[in-house]
């Protein structure tokens, strides 16, 4: 099952990727840069409109382009620069929306659009006549721009500007005989027409936009949500990680203080300064390093006191006619004791009877 389900995924992927790349050109020429992955919604959202708002630019060249041609065989020459206007506006908006000037770029549309048909309907050869009338029909297509890309105050206002142009039209602009015959059916055709037209499709096209934003919101929000909770997730993984590693490192110190203890000066903490203990254990080692020092000292002057000793001994064995025995030490007492063996023994009766005086303190000193 799961494979059937990705093979769908990966042949509905690979069906939609020339879409995509069809559209990706157009994106990067008349869109902002895409944003990253932990945008804001506001970001995002500015993202869509400004892909709507390009789409909608597209679609204005294409129609420019129909009415460049209805303009060159058609029966209005006015047509021509009225479309070169309106190319021109739909230029400046695509630069616009690659600043993300989204609501300027609505606005230029929209009044592109507006000005094309009302400038062709007042610049008609004929007048008002019988056949101008359904092109009133074609200002509710500016409403589909601006609930598309404005807000709802937006939509209110262009349906109140085209139905007083539309009633302003009927009553003043020149007309044909025959539409002076019909001005009722001309007034419901070109006035109640158009205003029922663009209420309906402002009423469809604001439900549609808020149904869609209201949806987009809530995948948004749900995407935070879950975004919010994959780093709780890795915040909590994180911690546990430290914390295990905060207690091993807790463990290591105390390890080497009870070998410290027990004698062992040569245990050293072994932390990395990536670890968030590193002080303590390098403080601690510096601490252990000169307890070392100052146990090979002390073990020294011990040994060093011992071999004054034995070289004492030595001394008053051979004072006395036994021949010295004297085991090196590797102290400074050594090259004394070579010295000092090395004399004869009557040399050494001074030095022993000096040092018995030394060693014996004067009656004086004793009664004291």
């Amino acid at each position: 099952m799961n494979n059937f389900q990705n093979m769908n995924f990966q042949t509905a992927r690979s069906v939609r990727a020339p879409h995509r790349q069809y559209w990706s050109w157009w994106y990067q020429f008349t869109t902002p840069p895409a944003p990253p992955a932990n945008a804001s919604l506001e970001r995002r959202e500015l993202q869509r409109r400004a892909r709507l708002a390009s789409i909608i630019i597209f679609v204005l060249f294409i129609v420019c382009l129909i009415s460049l041609f209805n303009g060159l065989f058609g029966t209005n020459p006015m047509l021509v620069p009225i479309v070169g206007v309106m190319a021109v506006l739909t230029v400046i908006s695509i630069f616009l929306n690659r600043k993300g000037y989204i609501t300027s770029v609505g606005v230029i549309n929209v009044v592109a659009y507006t000005f094309g048909v009302v400038v062709n309907l007042l610049t008609n050869p004929g007048g008002l006549t019988m056949e101008v009338v359904p092109y009133f029909s074609l200002l509710a297509m500016p409403e589909i721009l601006t609930a598309a890309m404005l807000s709802t105050w937006w939509v209110v206002l262009d349906i109140i500007v085209n139905v007083l142009f539309c009633f302003a039209a009927v009553t003043w602009m020149p007309r044909s005989s025959e539409i002076a015959s019909h001005m009722t059916i001309v007034y419901i055709n070109s006035v109640i027409v158009p205003f029922v037209l663009q209420l309906i499709i402002a009423a469809i096209c604001i439900l549609a936009s808020t149904s869609l934003l209201h949806t987009i919101r809530e995948r948004d929000q749900a995407e935070e949500l879950a975004k919010l909770e994959g780093d709780l997730a890795e915040q909590m993984s994180h911690d546990l990680v430290e914390k295990q590693a905060l207690e091993m490192s807790i463990a290591a110190i105390l390890d080497i203080q009870s070998r410290v203890a027990n004698g062992d000066y040569s245990a050293r903490v072994p932390l990395t300064p990536d670890n968030i203990l590193w002080p303590v254990a390098g403080t601690l080692n510096n601490l252990i390093a000169r307890l070392q020092y100052t146990h090979h000292i002390e073990q020294r002057l011990s040994l060093t006191e011992q071999s004054a000793s034995a070289l004492l001994t030595q001394l008053q064995r051979k004072r006395t006619g036994q021949p010295p025995v004297y085991t090196k030490t590797n102290t400074v007492i050594d090259p004394i004791a070579w010295e000092v063996l090395s004399l004869p023994t009557s040399s050494l009766s001074p030095f022993t009877a000096s040092t018995r005086e030394r060693r014996t303190p004067p009656p004086e000193e004793t009664s004291r």
